[in-house]
Protein backbone atom coordinates (compact mmCIF):
# COMPACT_ATOMS: atom_id res chain seq x y z
CA UNK A 1 0.00 0.00 0.00
CA UNK A 2 2.61 2.31 1.10
CA UNK A 3 4.73 1.69 -2.26
CA UNK A 4 1.44 2.68 -4.06
CA UNK A 5 1.08 5.61 -1.91
CA UNK A 6 4.65 7.04 -3.13
CA UNK A 7 4.10 5.49 -6.73
CA UNK A 8 0.92 7.72 -7.39
CA UNK A 9 2.35 10.72 -5.62
CA UNK A 10 5.12 10.80 -7.86
CA UNK A 11 3.06 10.63 -10.75
CA UNK A 12 1.13 13.32 -9.27
CA UNK A 13 4.71 15.70 -8.97
CA UNK A 14 5.81 14.75 -12.12
CA UNK A 15 1.99 15.44 -14.05
CA UNK A 16 1.97 19.05 -11.94
CA UNK A 17 5.29 20.16 -13.09
CA UNK A 18 4.77 18.81 -16.80
CA UNK A 19 1.51 21.23 -16.59
CA UNK A 20 4.12 23.68 -15.16
CA UNK A 21 5.99 23.55 -17.99
CA UNK A 22 3.60 23.59 -20.40
CA UNK A 23 0.60 26.01 -19.54
CA UNK A 24 3.00 29.32 -18.92
CA UNK A 25 3.74 29.49 -22.79
CA UNK A 26 -0.14 28.76 -23.87
CA UNK A 27 -1.49 30.96 -20.85
CA UNK A 28 1.24 34.06 -21.53
CA UNK A 29 -1.05 37.13 -22.93
CA UNK A 30 0.83 38.69 -25.24
CA UNK A 31 1.93 42.83 -23.66
CA UNK A 32 0.20 45.93 -25.35
CA UNK A 33 0.82 45.35 -29.31
CA UNK A 34 1.02 49.43 -29.58
CA UNK A 35 -0.29 51.10 -32.90
CA UNK A 36 2.22 49.94 -35.28
CA UNK A 37 1.70 46.83 -34.63
CA UNK A 38 -1.73 46.89 -34.28
CA UNK A 39 -1.95 48.60 -37.53
CA UNK A 40 0.27 45.84 -39.25
CA UNK A 41 -2.20 43.50 -37.77
CA UNK A 42 -5.19 44.85 -39.34
CA UNK A 43 -3.44 44.83 -42.75
CA UNK A 44 -2.75 40.99 -42.50
CA UNK A 45 -5.84 40.57 -41.43
CA UNK A 46 -7.78 42.39 -44.23
CA UNK A 47 -5.14 40.98 -46.78
CA UNK A 48 -6.35 37.56 -45.57
CA UNK A 49 -9.93 38.35 -46.12
CA UNK A 50 -10.39 38.13 -42.58
CA UNK A 51 -13.08 40.99 -41.53
CA UNK A 52 -13.98 39.72 -38.23
CA UNK A 53 -9.91 39.60 -37.09
CA UNK A 54 -9.90 42.96 -39.20
CA UNK A 55 -12.92 44.85 -37.14
CA UNK A 56 -11.65 43.63 -33.99
CA UNK A 57 -9.35 46.15 -33.96
CA UNK A 58 -11.81 48.75 -33.76
CA UNK A 59 -13.45 50.40 -30.95
CA UNK A 60 -17.25 50.20 -30.88
CA UNK A 61 -17.56 53.79 -31.68
CA UNK A 62 -14.87 53.98 -34.01
CA UNK A 63 -15.04 56.18 -37.04
CA UNK A 64 -13.69 55.43 -40.92
CA UNK A 65 -13.36 58.44 -43.60
CA UNK A 66 -12.46 58.05 -46.64
CA UNK A 67 -13.67 59.29 -49.78
CA UNK A 68 -17.59 59.48 -51.29
CA UNK A 69 -18.81 56.46 -49.44
CA UNK A 70 -17.69 57.52 -45.98
CA UNK A 71 -17.21 61.45 -45.90
CA UNK A 72 -16.67 62.67 -41.98
CA UNK A 73 -19.28 61.56 -39.65
CA UNK A 74 -21.09 59.07 -42.11
CA UNK A 75 -19.12 55.84 -41.42
CA UNK A 76 -19.22 55.24 -37.46
CA UNK A 77 -19.84 52.32 -35.40
CA UNK A 78 -19.31 48.84 -35.53
CA UNK A 79 -21.64 47.72 -38.50
CA UNK A 80 -20.70 50.89 -40.79
CA UNK A 81 -16.87 49.90 -40.64
CA UNK A 82 -17.79 46.44 -41.35
CA UNK A 83 -19.44 47.14 -44.06
CA UNK A 84 -15.78 48.77 -45.56
CA UNK A 85 -14.13 46.33 -44.09
CA UNK A 86 -16.18 43.67 -46.41
CA UNK A 87 -16.38 45.61 -49.46
CA UNK A 88 -12.29 45.83 -49.53
CA UNK A 89 -11.73 42.13 -48.77
CA UNK A 90 -14.38 41.48 -52.13
CA UNK A 91 -12.24 44.07 -53.65
CA UNK A 92 -9.05 42.48 -53.11
CA UNK A 93 -7.54 44.83 -51.02
CA UNK A 94 -3.83 44.18 -50.53
CA UNK A 95 -1.97 47.03 -48.35
CA UNK A 96 2.22 46.68 -47.74
CA UNK A 97 2.97 49.31 -45.19
CA UNK A 98 6.11 51.45 -46.65
CA UNK A 99 6.66 53.53 -42.75
CA UNK A 100 4.94 53.73 -39.87
CA UNK A 101 5.30 56.92 -37.30
CA UNK A 102 3.81 57.39 -34.19
CA UNK A 103 2.66 60.45 -31.98
CA UNK A 104 1.19 59.97 -28.93
CA UNK A 105 -2.18 57.83 -29.81
CA UNK A 106 -1.78 58.79 -32.95
CA UNK A 107 -0.09 56.54 -36.15
CA UNK A 108 0.44 57.88 -39.58
CA UNK A 109 1.56 55.74 -42.05
CA UNK A 110 1.77 55.54 -46.45
CA UNK A 111 1.23 52.03 -47.60
CA UNK A 112 1.12 50.76 -51.28
CA UNK A 113 -2.22 49.14 -52.23
CA UNK A 114 -3.33 47.01 -54.95
CA UNK A 115 -6.61 45.91 -55.45
CA UNK A 116 -9.03 44.39 -58.28
CA UNK A 117 -9.44 48.11 -60.04
CA UNK A 118 -5.40 48.35 -59.61
CA UNK A 119 -4.97 45.62 -61.32
CA UNK A 120 -7.53 45.95 -64.03
CA UNK A 121 -6.02 49.43 -65.09
CA UNK A 122 -2.54 47.74 -65.21
CA UNK A 123 -1.04 49.52 -62.79
CA UNK A 124 0.79 48.34 -60.23
CA UNK A 125 0.25 49.86 -57.01
CA UNK A 126 -0.75 53.19 -55.56
CA UNK A 127 0.01 55.06 -52.31
CA UNK A 128 -2.41 55.51 -49.57
CA UNK A 129 -2.21 58.05 -46.68
CA UNK A 130 -3.40 56.22 -43.17
CA UNK A 131 -3.89 58.32 -40.00
CA UNK A 132 -5.09 56.17 -37.21
CA UNK A 133 -6.28 57.60 -33.55
CA UNK A 134 -5.95 55.11 -30.90
CA UNK A 135 -7.88 54.68 -27.65
CA UNK A 136 -5.91 52.51 -25.29
CA UNK A 137 -5.31 49.59 -27.71
CA UNK A 138 -8.44 50.25 -30.43
CA UNK A 139 -8.44 51.72 -33.08
CA UNK A 140 -11.41 54.94 -32.38
CA UNK A 141 -10.40 56.74 -35.99
CA UNK A 142 -9.01 55.78 -39.48
CA UNK A 143 -8.99 57.94 -41.95
CA UNK A 144 -7.56 57.55 -45.29
CA UNK A 145 -6.52 59.38 -48.16
CA UNK A 146 -4.14 58.78 -51.68
CA UNK A 147 -0.85 60.21 -51.80
CA UNK A 148 -1.40 62.28 -55.08
CA UNK A 149 2.37 63.51 -55.05
CA UNK A 150 3.50 59.75 -56.07
CA UNK A 151 2.92 59.82 -59.81
CA UNK A 152 1.47 56.46 -60.43
CA UNK A 153 -1.36 57.61 -57.79
CA UNK A 154 -2.15 60.58 -59.19
CA UNK A 155 -2.00 58.85 -62.92
CA UNK A 156 -4.33 55.99 -61.75
CA UNK A 157 -7.04 59.06 -60.12
CA UNK A 158 -6.66 60.98 -63.15
CA UNK A 159 -7.79 57.91 -65.35
CA UNK A 160 -11.11 57.80 -62.70
CA UNK A 161 -12.03 61.49 -62.93
CA UNK A 162 -15.46 61.96 -65.22
CA UNK A 163 -14.91 63.76 -68.26
CA UNK A 164 -17.81 66.15 -69.48
CA UNK A 165 -16.03 66.74 -72.83
CA UNK A 166 -15.97 70.51 -72.58
CA UNK A 167 -12.82 71.85 -71.39
CA UNK A 168 -13.45 74.95 -69.09
CA UNK A 169 -12.05 77.95 -70.81
CA UNK A 170 -10.88 81.29 -69.24
CA UNK A 171 -10.96 81.82 -65.56
CA UNK A 172 -13.88 78.75 -65.33
CA UNK A 173 -11.68 76.78 -62.86
CA UNK A 174 -8.80 78.75 -61.26
CA UNK A 175 -5.35 76.81 -60.80
CA UNK A 176 -6.00 77.78 -57.26
CA UNK A 177 -8.83 75.66 -56.93
CA UNK A 178 -7.56 72.65 -59.09
CA UNK A 179 -5.57 70.82 -56.54
CA UNK A 180 -9.04 70.65 -54.14
CA UNK A 181 -11.03 69.98 -57.09
CA UNK A 182 -9.06 67.13 -57.67
CA UNK A 183 -8.53 65.89 -54.03
CA UNK A 184 -11.98 65.67 -53.93
CA UNK A 185 -13.45 64.11 -57.12
CA UNK A 186 -10.38 61.63 -56.26
CA UNK A 187 -11.19 60.83 -52.71
CA UNK A 188 -14.81 59.48 -54.01
CA UNK A 189 -13.27 57.72 -56.76
CA UNK A 190 -10.27 55.99 -55.31
CA UNK A 191 -10.79 55.83 -51.40
CA UNK A 192 -14.09 54.15 -51.79
CA UNK A 193 -12.96 51.29 -52.80
CA UNK A 194 -11.72 48.90 -55.73
CA UNK A 195 -15.34 48.77 -56.87
CA UNK A 196 -15.62 51.80 -57.98
CA UNK A 197 -12.65 51.65 -59.92
CA UNK A 198 -14.30 48.12 -61.90
CA UNK A 199 -17.43 50.65 -62.41
CA UNK A 200 -15.24 53.39 -63.91
CA UNK A 201 -13.26 50.36 -66.51
CA UNK A 202 -16.70 48.71 -67.08
CA UNK A 203 -18.53 52.84 -68.35
CA UNK A 204 -15.18 53.26 -70.59
CA UNK A 205 -16.23 50.23 -72.15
Amino acid sequence: MGKLTTGTATLTLLLMLGMTYVSPGRAQTPPSAGPAATFRQFAAAVNGGDVAGALAFFADDATWVRGGTCPPGACAGTEAIRSQIEKDVSDGHDISIIDAQVSGSTLTARVELRTDATRAAGTDRIIQVFTLQFSGDKISALQARPDLTDPATAAFAARLLPTTGNPPTGDATPASVMPLALGLLLAGALLSGAGLGIRATTRRR
